[in-house]
């Protein structure tokens, strides 16, 4: 069996929660040794970085249209069009070239679409959608909200990272069948080498920690702020 792990939403390299959540998972399979019976599949803009981070692991770059590629260079625009087509037709078609048996999308993004003949397996890390809607623009939410009824609706099998956010999903979305519903917290990758400078603290104390997504917190919490700096 050949699984597909739908990477595409990542940009040039990983630099966020959602692709460090896909990072993990792929490095603990390489340690299980699962390597071979996945691949995953990029977008143009990581595919090379991929390669890097994961050299264990066939990847594949989704098909591009040849056109919207030729816009792009010409006028540098396009390229938000491309990464439709990619979700839409490219995508679909790279995974019957290769003849993948089933697919995990790692991350709920708007863009995605289903491939059809083969079993859907949709990570959804969160509805912040539903539970932030007073600060998103509201046409972002109705595009947001239109591709979760579509994600709940025809996924195969749903993984959430937490039970808050299972019953959370139950709760907004009633008709959901719960057996599909797969609790699987996010996979933590933790560094023990005491002399790796990344495990020792930015700052002294006092600091603020803040778990949850750095443009959120600042929004709420401080409209007007850039960034967090330590006190």
């Amino acid at each position: 069996m050949k699984i597909g792990i739908n990477l595409t939403y990542i940009g040039k390299d990983i630099n966020d929660g959602v692709s460090n959540h896909a990072k993990d998972i792929i490095d603990g399979l390489n340690k299980i040794g699962k390597s071979e019976d996945f691949i995953l599949i990029t977008d143009k803009l990581f595919y090379k970085n991929a390669k890097k981070h994961f050299p264990q692991f066939e990847v594949i770059e989704a098909e591009k249209s040849k056109f919207m590629e030729l816009l792009t260079k010409i006028s540098g625009r396009f390229n938000i069009l491309q990464r439709y087509y990619i979700a839409f037709i490219g995508f679909n078609k790279t995974i019957e070239k290769q003849n993948v048996n089933v697919i995990l999308h790692t991350f709920n993004d708007k863009k995605t679409r289903f491939v059809k003949g083969i079993p859907n397996i949709m990570v959804i890390h969160d509805l912040y959608f539903k539970n932030f809607s007073h600060i998103l623009n509201p046409l972002l939410y109705h595009i947001v909200k239109y591709a979760h009824n579509y994600f709940v609706q025809k996924s195969d099998a749903i993984v959430v990272i937490s039970e808050f956010v299972k019953k959370d999903l139950l709760s907004y979305y009633k008709f959901v069948d719960e057996s599909k519903i797969h609790v699987i917290p996010n996979a933590v990758s933790i560094n023990e080498n005491e002399n790796d400078s990344n495990n020792k603290l930015p700052c002294e104390k006092p600091y603020i920690l803040c778990v949850n997504n750095h443009h959120v917190f600042t929004d709420i919490v401080y409209p007007k702020a850039t960034g967090l700096a330590c006190p």
